[in-house]
């Protein structure tokens, strides 16, 4: 088997006479493919454009000198700066400007060669690829065309473009994310969906055969869409890098290093970066030891841009239950003389009247003593009470806790009734206060690390300050809406009179932790500094790095410390932006935002306030912090789920979306998931708890908008009138028809109502039936008309004539239809003329295609050439091979359910013998039944040679094949012997 480097081993026998070395394939440019292209559209030929593209797009060498820009023009300064990008895209656009694009099957199979090229340039370049940087432009080149998540290209091209990207080096991948960072926002989302769906197909054929992770085309597009992941965050809206220290040099970032928590607003969403099929078919427990075990092995942990928040909250949950057992198990093996170390869970004994000094005692104690306790399974127990704590007992206590000390009396947090959050109050105060903070961000470590949902409300910057960023002036509206359109108005104030109306200098004022009235001075005699045109925007982001930072140091450093004792070994900030971590710990803050009057209540025990919209649905907050609907359906067997649904406020928004579309229909497509590789469209609504219900579903022979128009247009109903004219008055050019299922039906109801005798209404029944069946089987009818023939047939009235029709089947397939056979017929023509037949079903055509697709020289030649299939894997288990008989058998039954009479019986005597054969392990033979040969075993010729049978496995059954001399189908028939 060839290697992946191009070399010729060398000749063992006498030497060949050299073959004539083809010419070198000029360099393309833009222009020339959109004058080819042009051209060949004028006269309806395609050939030309079909052969350049085969040329183009399936070598290595050709594709990296073309599409540059001129020499003499301006290039850019960008990592790829010869390379015309922009003028690429109109090629493409023009390229697939038409649904059915006749370069699509060429431009497939040129690629698929180019891949291989691709890849076996880049290993034999792995640690060389400067010396020829062209092959980027290649990888960034062709992953611009627009088709490549289409059905076409997701088989091979694709896969094969993704292996190629893969083998890039760490510099050649940051070149690459550098030129992507400065693509189009549509266009680099565009290339994210293609690697979404190509991962999504690769899920659905990868689950079936084990972990999803073994499949390295699947990697290879996960690595690739991580490329275009940083290059979302490295093009998007960023902070400025922190500071350096005094004395040292500025840190380099890589574009392969930007962290999530850099970025503000991406050029794509996070959520479009998510895939749901991969996450749910992802297993952690196998994932985890490869992230732990073998760093140099693909794992979805090192990739979780890829992960929903909801899977990548299973994997730390269960990275916490790993851990936790761990260190109860080396606790167990220590000495007994250790005490509380050598208990497998970190005990811990309160009261609840000193709740917070009895939890600060313990705690403050194990961290200096035995850190690594902490995360062990936290175990509760309240002093003079009994109770095991099996989950109940530890969510009381982080509750209880959690209110104390973020309640006024304690004095350690200021809470806003405008943003309705808590914020750290100014530093001050005793040095005990220290301690609390600390306590205070060690209780939400161990929430996070023990999967408990906390009541807490901070705003998002202090998730961002515990990542490890600062808070900045577009964070302050989080913490003060009022003083964040302050400094927002003095920003955007026209006038040069900014002094004058604003009356404002560099000292500012606040309120310190003992609550004493202070004031700030934010530069250097900054009280006799006035604010004004030239140092407004320097003011506002003092101001707010005052308020976020600077003022709350003390209180924030000690907080973080305590949070960071439970949490600095786990990938809780790898996996988890600022946003999610908050999602993690607290929950959803919606509906706390838009019931607060109903949650309020609820958590008080007390009644819903008068006038609510939720007093009918009997509301209650569940274990999960969500406001679900308690209901008459408690005490039923349905799911909890079902009993007892989540209330979702409805924003002005969504009003406006439902009042818009008050039923919504999905459709959506697929053919990786049939054999036979034919896209399938289902049609689906939406119920009430967001399943899916599906509709209608079709298959078509090709993806175009004709097509599926045309399935969209026929409609089957009954004789109700409402819907016939609803239908119509939606859809006014579809074509609607009876079921004749239900006409019969309503005629039989009218009729037993009718004073009608039985034998009359069997009778009557009896012709309607006849004529509905020769409806079924009606021929096609031509009638003249004004403008020529018109075929009328149970389908409804079409234009026809002798070598054309306005019938769906010759639109589509440009065959000879039963209208055109009609007219032809009727007058006497050959009923088959090459006339009749599309250009695409012609050899003439069929040679240019493959021409193109396989770069050939020399004629076409029509030839017959047979290739073997590699077969399949082989079934590794018991279930396997169970699974295979059991569809092989369900097809027998599905068949000979359609048999009546001798013919039942037969094939049922046939299965019958060979499962008597199959349970005593002997083999059985199988025959032809053709004319001239017996048909039961009794005439079979005691003395026939061995030759004319042959023996067979139950896995030798193939399907009747057609004899090439009686020119017919033949069956196959069993027969047994010792």
């Amino acid at each position: 088997m060839p290697g992946p480097f191009p070399f010729r081993r060398p000749a063992l026998g006498p030497a060949r006479p050299a073959m004539p070395c083809r010419p070198e394939e000029p360099p393309w440019s833009a222009e020339q493919l959109i004058h080819v292209v042009e051209r060949s559209a004028r006269a309806h030929d395609y050939s030309h454009v079909i052969r350049a593209i085969g040329r183009i797009f399936s070598d290595v060498h050709v594709l990296k000198r073309s599409f540059l820009r001129p020499r003499g023009s301006p290039v850019s300064d960008g990592p790829a700066p010869r390379l015309d990008l922009e003028g690429v895209r109109p090629v493409f656009s023009l390229l697939f400007s038409t649904g059915d694009s006749p370069f699509t099957a060429a431009l497939a199979a040129a690629l698929c060669r180019l891949s291989d090229g691709l890849c076996a340039s880049l290993a034999a370049r792995q640690h060389g690829w400067r010396r020829d940087p062209a092959l980027l432009h290649v990888v960034a080149l062709v992953l611009e065309i627009p088709a490549l998540g289409s059905s076409e290209f997701l088989t091979l091209a694709l896969p094969g473009l993704c292996r190629a990207a893969a083998l890039l080096p760490a510099a050649a991948q940051a070149r690459l994310v550098r030129l992507w960072a400065r693509c189009p926002p549509a266009r680099l989302r565009h290339m994210v969906h293609t690697l979404q769906q190509l991962i999504s197909v690769r899920v659905v054929e990868a689950g079936a055969h084990g972990q999803v992770t073994d499949d390295p085309v699947l990697e290879a597009a996960v690595r690739l869409l991580g490329l275009l992941y940083r290059a979302s965050l490295s093009g998007g809206r960023r902070d400025p890098p922190p500071p350096p220290a005094p004395g040292a040099a500025p840190a380099a970032v890589s574009e392969l290093e930007v962290r999530p928590s850099d970025c503000r607003v991406p050029l794509v969403s996070w959520e479009e970066f998510h895939n749901e099929p991969l996450s749910e078919a992802v297993e952690f427990d196998h994932d985890f030891r490869l992230y732990q075990e073998h760093p140099d092995r693909f794992c979805l942990l090192r990739h979780p841009f890829a992960l929903t928040p909801a899977a990548r909250a299973l994997a730390l949950f269960y990275m916490s239950r790993v851990r936790m057992y761990r260190e109860g198990r080396q606790a167990v093996l220590r000495a007994p003389s250790l005490g509380p170390a050598a208990l497998p869970h970190l005990p811990l004994r309160v009261r609840r009247q000193w709740l917070v000094q009895d939890a600060l005692c313990q705690l403050e104690t194990v961290a200096r003593d035995s850190p690594e306790s902490l995360k062990k399974q936290l175990v509760v127990q309240f002093i003079g009470e009994q109770g095991v704590d099996e989950g109940g007992l530890s969510k009381e206590f982080f509750r209880l806790i959690v209110e104390r000390l973020f309640s006024a009396e304690y004095g350690l947090f200021t809470y806003s009734e405008e943003t309705r959050c808590h914020w750290f109050r100014p530093s001050g105060g005793p040095p005990e206060r220290d301690a609390q903070y600390s306590l205070a961000g060690l209780i939400l470590g161990l929430a996070i690390y023990n999967s408990v949902t906390l009541d807490v409300r901070l705003p998002a910057v202090a998730y961002r300050k515990l990542a490890g960023r600062r808070g900045a002036l577009e964070d302050l509206e989080q913490l003060s809406p009022t003083l964040h359109r302050s400094l927002s108005a003095m920003l955007e104030y026209p006038g040069d009179d900014l002094e004058e109306v604003f009356v404002q200098t560099f000292q500012v004022g606040y309120t310190d932790g003992t609550g004493a009235q202070r004031s700030y001075e934010l530069v250097p005699a900054g009280r006799h500094r006035t604010v004004g045109r030239h140092n407004v925007r320097e003011f506002a982001d003092r101001y707010a790095d005052f308020l976020l930072n600077k003022s709350v140091r003390r209180a924030f450093r000690a907080f973080r410390r305590g949070f960071q004792l439970v949490t600095d070994e786990t990938p809780l900030w790898s996996l988890f932006r600022a946003e999610e971590a908050e999602l993690l710990l607290c929950g959803s803050q919606e509906q706390r935002k838009a019931f607060s009057g109903e949650w309020s209540a609820l958590e008080k025990r007390q009644s819903l306030p008068k006038g609510s919209r939720l007093i009918g649905l009997d509301p209650f907050i569940a274990d999960d912090r969500l406001l679900r609907v308690r209901g008459r359906l408690e005490f039923s067997d349905l799911m909890y789920e079902e009993k007892h649904p989540i209330l979702l406020p409805m924003d002005q928004e969504m009003r406006s979306a439902y009042e818009k579309f008050p039923d919504l229909l999905l459709m959506d497509s697929t053919y990786k998931l049939l054999d036979i590789r034919t896209p399938v469209f289902t049609i689906l609504t939406v119920d009430s708890f967001g399943r899916g219900v599906p509709l209608a579903v079709f298959l078509v022979t090709n993806e175009t908008a004709h097509m599926i128009g045309a399935m969209l247009r026929v409609w089957l109903t009954d004789k109700d009138r409402a819907e016939k004219a609803a239908i119509k008055d939606v859809f006014p050019d579809c074509d609607q028809f009876l079921c004749s299922f239900h006409v019969l039906q309503s005629f039989r109801r009218e009729l037993n109502l009718a004073s009608v005798e039985k034998g009359e209404r069997e009778r009557i029944l009896g012709v309607l039936q006849q004529l509905d069946e020769l409806v079924e089987s009606a021929t096609v009818t031509l009638v003249d008309s004004p403008g020529g023939l018109t075929a009328c047939d149970r389908a409804g009235r079409v234009a026809v004539s002798s070598t054309a029709c306005d019938c769906l089947f010759y639109r589509h397939y440009s065959l000879p239809c039963r209208h055109i056979m009609a007219v032809r017929l009727e007058q006497g023509m050959c009923l088959f003329s090459q006339e009749l037949v599309g250009q695409k079903w012609l050899l003439s055509f069929a040679a240019d295609h493959l021409e193109a697709q396989l770069d050939c020289r020399v004629p076409f030649a029509p030839s017959v050439s047979t290739r073997s299939l590699p077969p399949g894997k082989p079934p590794r288990t018991e279930r396997e091979r169970y699974r295979q008989l059991l569809n092989v058998t369900s097809q027998i039954a599905s068949v000979g359910c359609e048999l009546t009479g001798a013919e039942h019986r037969q094939l049922l005597d046939k299965l019958t013998t060979m499962l008597h054969f199959l349970q005593q392990r002997r083999s059985f033979l199988i025959v032809e039944e053709v004319d001239g040969v017996p048909t039961n075993d009794s005439d079979l010729p005691t003395d026939a040679p061995p030759s004319d049978v042959a023996d067979a496995d139950l896995t030798d059954l193939h399907s009747p094949t057609a004899d090439p001399d009686a020119g017919e189908l033949v069956d196959l028939k069993a027969t047994g012997r010792p």
